[in-house]
C-alpha cells in the first residue's frame, strides 16, 4: 500500500528525509506480562494482556538530490531503518524472533531481528531481476523463501533488454528450485506446516495471454482451475489446516471475477461475497 503524508522523517540532525510511505507487510504479537505483589500480608497476583504492531514497508528519501528507497519497519508505529537502501515485501514472527523478506539495493536479502542475510542467485540468473516476496519460518528455525529468478531472454525489437522470469523458493538464503522450467509465472507467498510440507501461492501462464490458479506443494503444481484466469494470493496455516486463498474469472473485474478461499484437501472452494463499499 502505497500513501503520501504531509509529515516528515528526520534524521539525527532534524533533517526532513520522508517523501513518500510504502507499507507491504503487517502483523501483531500478544504478550502477557504478570507481576506478583508481595508487599503486604496478602499474596496478589495480575496479568496484563498487550499486543505489539508490526508494519514494514519503505520510505522514499532525497538525499543529496536523488531520491532513495529505505527499508524500515514499524513496532508500535515507532519507525526503525533496517538498511540504508532497498525495500521490505513480508514479515512474519516466529518464537519472538523477527524475520522479513525484501531487497538491499537491488539484491534479494532477508533479515532476522534485524540482521541482513543474503540470498543465494543461481549461476546464470540475473542478479538484479531475482527477488524475494513471501516468507515463512519451520518448527525447526529454518527460512524458507518464495520469489522470482530472473533469466536473460535476449533483446527487443527496439534494442532493449529482455527477461523471463520464474517461480522459485529458498532455503536458508540458499537456492533451492526453480518451480518452473518452461514457462514464466510468478510465487508470492510461503507456508510451511506442523509436517514440514512446504506450500507455495502464485500462478503461471497458460500461454501468453491467461493464468493458470495453481499452488506448489513441496515444490509439486497442484492445479486448481484452467477454465479462466486466476491466481492463489496466500496461504495460511491454521492448526492443522492449511488454507489457500486467490482469485480465478476474467482478469477484468467487472466480468464475473471471484475471490476465493480453500482448504487444502477439500473437494471445492469457497467464494467470497463481493461488498460494496460505496456510501
Amino acid at each position: 500500500y502505497r500513501i503520501r503524508v504531509n509529515t516528515s522523517v528526520k534524521d539525527q540532525n532534524s533533517n526532513a528525509l520522508q517523501e513518500e510511505y510504502t507499507f507491504t507487510g503487517f502483523t501483531t504479537r500478544e504478550t502477557k506480562t504478570t507481576e506478583t505483589d508481595t508487599s503486604s500480608d496478602t499474596t496478589t497476583t495480575s496479568s496484563t494482556d498487550s499486543e505489539t504492531i508490526y508494519i514494514v514497508g519503505s520510505v522514499t528519501v532525497k538525499e543529496s538530490g536523488k531520491y532513495v528507497g529505505k527499508p524500515v519497519i514499524w513496532k508500535n508505529y515507532k519507525m526503525e531503518f533496517l538498511a540504508d537502501k532497498g525495500y521490505t515485501e513480508s514479515l512474519v514472527i516466529k518464537n519472538n524472533d523477527i524475520y522479513i523478506s525484501g531487497s538491499y539495493g537491488s539484491k534479494p536479502v532477508y533479515w532476522e531481528n534485524g540482521v541482513i542475510n543474503q540470498v543465494n542467485v543461481p549461476k546464470g540468473f540475473y542478479k538484479n531481476g531475482t527477488s524475494v516476496k513471501g516468507i515463512a519460518v519451520s518448527e525447526d528455525r529454518d527460512v524458507y523463501l518464495a520469489g522470482l529468478v530472473a533469466k536473460s531472454a535476449g533483446k527487443s525489437m527496439l534494442g532493449t533488454k529482455q527477461y523471463k522470469y520464474y517461480p522459485s523458493y529458498w532455503k536458508n538464503g540458499s537456492f533451492v528450485k526453480r518451480l518452473l522450467t518452461n514457462k514464466e509465472g510468478d510465487a508470492n507467498k510461503i507456508g510451511v506446516d506442523p509436517n514440514g510440507d512446504i506450500y507455495i501461492t502464485g500462478w503461471r501462464f497458460n500461454n501468453h495471454h491467461s493464468y493458470v490458479t495453481l499452488y506448489w506443494k513441496n515444490g509439486q503444481e497442484v492445479i486448481l482451475n484452467t477454465s479462466n484466469d486466476g491466481a492463489t494470493t496466500d496461504v495460511d496455516i491454521s492448526g492443522s489446516g492449511v488454507y489457500i486463498s486467490g482469485w480465478h474469472g476474467n482478469l477484468d473485474v467487472k466480468r464475473n471475477s471471484k475471490a476465493f478461499y480453500k482448504k487444502v484437501g477439500a473437494k471445492s472452494w469457497v467464494k467470497i461475497p463481493v461488498v460494496s463499499t460505496k456510501g
